[in-house]
């Protein structure tokens, strides 16, 4: 018998499990893309209670980011309220944790970088493709952009910046909480 047989877990959980996410993480970009076009959704698979489960979206411009806000704030998902706000954070590429995409971080589930759930290429394509299809003024801006040359991705930040603004962020939430 094998001695781990409480860590095994059989393939049909596991596509169970998968189906379940696949089946919210849809679920969830449909709502979300009433509001404006999205440029990326990401839900995280961190364990820590500031992060456990969070969706982040990122819009293409932030009358749509808004316009979420306001239309979702006072909803709830699951018996649990909608908690929306803005992040500085622009590119998720930059806050997933680089670690955990490579299977080695040591921080584990409490790391205050993203643990990025994997989302299947297909799912993203199929959602994309029923986005543009639902709204297709999505589609007009987004060749406009592309045409027009004016869109251009923020400069990638290295590790050692992230750190450092990330702990000044803290620092300045700390000021806040204790009053200085």
């Amino acid at each position: 018998m094998n001695k781990n047989h409480i860590y095994s877990v059989s393939d049909e959980l596991l596509d169970k499990a998968a189906d379940h996410f696949e089946e919210f993480y849809e679920e969830v970009f449909l709502e979300l893309m009433k509001y404006g076009e999205i440029e990326d959704m990401v839900v995280c698979d961190n364990i820590g209670d500031h992060i456990i489960g969070n969706v982040y979206v990122k819009y293409r411009d932030e009358n749509s980011a808004a316009h979420a806000i306001s239309m979702l704030s006072g909803r709830f998902y699951g018996g649990k309220p909608i908690q929306c706000e803005y992040t500085p954070v622009t590119d998720f590429r930059e806050a997933r944790c680089r670690q955990f995409v490579e299977g080695q971080c040591r921080r584990g589930g409490y790391c205050n970088f993203m643990h990025i759930k994997h989302v299947p290429r297909s799912v993203r394509r199929k959602l994309n493709e029923r986005m543009y299809a639902e709204f297709p003024e999505y589609k007009k801006r987004a060749l406009r952009r592309s045409r027009s040359g004016s869109y251009e991705r923020p400069k990638r930040q290295t590790s050692q910046e992230r750190r450092n603004m990330i702990e000044m962020w803290n620092r300045e939430r700390d000021a806040k909480e204790n009053g200085e």
